[in-house]
């Protein structure tokens, strides 16, 4: 590896360090725009179905003076979109139904 390379390599990597996956971006679906103040109704109706869904659920604890005790659930589901050829993935995570982030996955 030559020195011009070997710089090439340093400066993206600092950028990449500089520049991580932002979350809470808004995200383009042809001429509609999805922010995290949508609903999930109007992302779908804007962006279609996501090429890949995962949902898990978690427990909600609360801590107490004999330690923690768990005071319900949430949903979790974390939607990726491919919304064109060569372009990074979006992934949008959902909290009890409701956009919590978008984000672009480096």
């Amino acid at each position: 590896m030559n020195i011009r390379t070997a710089t090439h390599f340093v400066m993206i990597a600092v950028w990449l360090s500089a520049n991580p996956a932002r979350a809470d971006e808004p995200m383009r679906c042809g001429s509609a725009l999805v922010t995290s103040q949508d609903s999930v109704a109007t992302l779908v109706s804007k962006c279609g179905e996501p090429v890949k869904k995962e949902s898990r659920v978690e427990d909600v604890l609360r801590k107490v003076d004999t330690g923690t005790v768990k005071v319900g659930t949430t949903t979790i589901e974390v939607w990726t979109y491919q919304l064109a050829s060569g372009s990074l993935p979006r992934v949008v995570v959902i909290v009890d139904g409701k956009i919590k982030s978008i984000e672009t996955r480096l």
